[in-house]
């Protein structure tokens, strides 16, 4: 089941955030950035 949750800057190199419900270990993910001007990056891991 996929879940979102937003990502916020915490400093210079750092985004945090807090998943709505407990994220079992070993998951895979993936995570993509929006930048202000609309543009996109996609990484997986």
């Amino acid at each position: 089941m996929a879940q979102r949750f937003p990502l916020q800057p915490a400093d210079a190199n750092r985004l945090v955030g807090t998943a709505p419900v407990a994220v079992p270990a070993g998951v895979k993910g993936a995570v993509q950035i929006t930048t202000p001007d609309g543009a996109t990056a996609q990484a997986r891991f």
